[in-house]
């Protein structure tokens, strides 16, 4: 996916690409963590013998959490280190595009906000 910096104006891929499934993975660990944690809770309360059964819920719980935090790393501009940047099909993207006239595929990391690229036009992706 291609992506957009919103203060140096760069196309290309972020620094950290993490895709929505790093999400949903993270959001499933942890949801996952906790109600094996309630049920350990529930059924096995007092008993040390079970060790291993709370070791693989802080092994999931853990796994979820790096996860969650891993997707909101992501989105760095390599060029300026600016967060966030814009995937290329959003609508602030599009609007940005337009109102600086950029032509994604090429880094342009010499233009500023304060002066627009006028070298070409970018037709917007029908939604």
């Amino acid at each position: 996916m291609q992506w957009v910096c919103s203060k140096c104006h760069y196309f290309g891929k972020n620094k950290n690409n993490y895709s929505l499934d790093d999400y949903s993975d993270g959001l499933f660990y942890s949801i996952c963590g906790v109600i094996l944690l309630i049920l350990g809770l529930i059924f096995f309360e007092g008993v040390t013998s079970d060790i291993f059964y709370y070791l693989i819920i802080i092994y999931v719980l853990v796994t979820g959490i790096r996860r969650l935090v891993r997707y909101r790393k992501g989105c760095i501009c390599p060029n300026c280190t600016h967060k966030p940047m814009l995937a290329l099909d959003s609508p602030e993207a599009i609007k940005l595009i337009k109102q600086f006239d950029l032509e994604p595929g090429e880094s342009n990391s010499s233009s500023t906000i304060n002066e627009p690229n006028t070298s070409s036009s970018f037709k917007a992706p029908e939604a």
